[in-house]
């Protein structure tokens, strides 16, 4: 990624953008950054899928997790293959799997199931203050409760019993809660 592209996402990102997506601005703002940015990510996504390759492959933190977003922006996971992502859940060279997990929530595929259990279940260094492992699980476990399959029921089933008394108590919630959302 060049500095112009990293320039242009660092613009669009430093707005607020749980309060620029409420407003009338932010398809504006997405239109600014479209026409400052090297190439319409919308039109030639490719573009943007060869730069987040490039940044895994080189292990750029910092302009993965500024790719990730704009992936995120334009609705554009779909456009990544999903292996991509989870090959990328398994590392720990990033701060992205969060983002990543809720991607693969978004996409509902089973074959992201068995990685979600294992995230759920993994520890990351760069997650070791107060809350910061809960956060990454409850998402975790919100992805499988989105994918919702016999597998993925299955995986939430086991978290329930296994893991840490954070992941056990939600993963029954989100069980009971499913359980009665079925019956409905």
């Amino acid at each position: 990624m060049n500095d112009k592209e990293r320039k242009s996402i660092k613009l669009l990102l430093g707005k607020s953008l749980n309060k620029l997506k409420q407003s009338d601005n932010f398809e504006q703002e997405k239109s600014n950054f479209l026409s400052d940015f090297s190439v319409d990510v919308i039109k030639n996504p490719g573009h943007l899928i060869a730069l987040l390759c490039k940044s895994y492959d080189e292990k750029s933190s910092e302009d993965f997790s500024l790719l990730l977003a704009i992936v995120n922006i334009f609705d554009l996971q779909r456009d990544v293959p999903l292996e991509f992502f989870i090959t990328a859940l398994s590392d720990d060279w990033h701060y992205c799997h969060e983002d990543i997990v809720l991607i693969l929530g978004n996409i509902k595929s089973d074959e992201a199931v068995d990685i979600l259990y294992r995230t759920a279940l993994a520890n990351f260094k760069y997650l070791d203050y107060e809350y910061g492992h809960d956060s990454l699980r409850f998402k975790c476990l919100i992805a499988l409760m989105n994918i919702n399959t016999p597998k993925a029921i299955e995986k939430l089933t086991l978290l329930s019993k296994l893991g840490c008394q954070f992941t056990r108590e939600r993963a029954k919630q989100m069980l009971e809660t499913n359980r009665i959302g079925s019956m409905l």
